[in-house]
């Protein structure tokens, strides 16, 4: 949404599911969102400049391929909160490892 400069729903902590299969539906909701958007977007589209934030005093702009690596490397940091949290807490978190989860390496 951030990248098409659309108005943001309310926060997710305000519409977020109950359940752990009321996330999981929510996470492939939004997968599937990003995937079509990335599907809609040309090359010259993917390197045009988006403004930084503006609604929240942002500077200067960053192409929508700097918006896609942000996004990923962002996802990157709240695993690592989420490994850490259950490390915290005396749980063995899973192994979050991309070919792991993708089943390569089973």
């Amino acid at each position: 949404m951030r990248l098409q400069n659309l108005a943001l729903p309310q926060s997710y902590e305000e519409r977020a599911a109950a359940s752990w299969d009321g996330l999981y539906k929510d996470q492939q909701a939004i997968r599937a969102a990003t995937y079509a958007y990335l599907d809609s977007l040309s090359d010259k589209d993917i390197e045009e400049e988006t403004p930084v934030l503006p609604a929240v005093g942002g500077h200067g702009a960053l192409t929508r391929s700097d918006w896609l690596f942000h996004i990923l490397n962002h996802e990157n940091y709240h695993r690592g909160q989420v490994i850490t949290t259950l490390q915290r807490i005396g749980i063995d978190p899973p192994n979050f490892d991309y070919v792991l989860l993708k089943g390569f390496l089973l």
